[in-house]
């Protein structure tokens, strides 16, 4: 709000109090982003020294890949993705790092067996380590994300003047249409980012090839009809329709409805 209203001939209209207040809170994002893109900058050359490749995830590709303007996006943990054959080593340099597991939230054992991701902390900085997007789930219906190809789409990028990966943007589209589902579409800035992601530019022909292959439809269906209704987002009919659930599936939507606009009557 703060940006674009700077940008709009209606700012002499909007109180001095309310500008003042949306400015403090632009810079403290900026100040908070920057601390955590410190942090980052020395995780990500630290895996580099060990040939570890790291994709950076959500909050921190986002505000800098997608937002183009770190004070837009705030994030309050970091989150990389490493190769699960690299898992073992890429925990040794989180650990020589200063970081120190959340055993009670995530159960190293449990956690690498059923999961897929490890939670750590270091003077109130929370790293959260990805080898994959989605629980594994031993039954054909739930959804098969192919992680080896979400590594070989991912392009080289500088994030916190540092050497690192991002996911594609249909792939990173998927991603947080996954993460949403998977916290009951609990939170509009995840809304926002969906629809960020569109407004720089999607491959829809490769978000629908994609959905089938991975078994994600349902998952993308209502990540992005959702953005749609909330934010307006122009999202093709001609995909809403290729992946809208059937009958039986669609019974289960009214229930993510209702959660939704639960949180947004919240949220207001």
């Amino acid at each position: 709000m703060y940006r674009n209203l700077g940008k709009s001939d209606i700012v002499e209209n909007v109180p001095d109090k309310v500008l003042k207040h949306l400015k403090g809170q632009y810079y403290a994002t900026i100040a908070r982003n920057m601390r955590h893109y410190d942090e980052l900058h020395h995780i990500l050359n630290s895996f580099k020294d060990e040939g570890i490749p790291v994709i950076v995830l959500k909050g921190a590709a986002l505000a800098e890949i997608i937002y183009h303007d770190i004070g837009l996006r705030g994030f309050n943990d970091i989150d990389i993705l490493v190769r699960r054959e690299d898992l073992q080593r890429a925990k040794s340099v989180i650990n020589n790092a200063g970081y120190v597991l959340d055993k009670i939230g995530s159960p190293e054992y449990y956690s690498e067996k059923f999961g897929y991701n490890l939670h750590y902390f270091k003077n109130n900085i929370i790293l959260e380590i990805h080898w994959d997007i989605a629980r594994k789930i031993n039954n054909e219906q739930y959804s098969r994300i192919a992680i080896d190809e979400l590594w070989k789409n991912a392009s080289p990028v500088k994030i916190a003047d540092s050497e690192a990966y991002v996911l594609s943007f249909e792939e990173m589209l998927l991603h947080l249409c996954v993460h949403l589902a998977g916290h009951r579409y609990n939170r509009l800035i995840w809304f926002c980012d969906i629809s960020e992601i569109i407004r720089n530019g999607i491959n829809w022909e490769k978000i629908l090839k994609k959905a089938k292959k991975y078994r994600a439809r349902i998952l993308m269906y209502y990540g992005l009809r959702f953005t749609s209704d909330l934010l307006s987002t122009e999202v093709p009919d001609m995909v809403l329709h290729k992946l809208k659930p059937d009958d039986i599936e669609t019974r289960f939507s009214l229930q993510f409805r209702k959660i939704l606009w639960r949180q947004v009557i919240i949220i207001s």
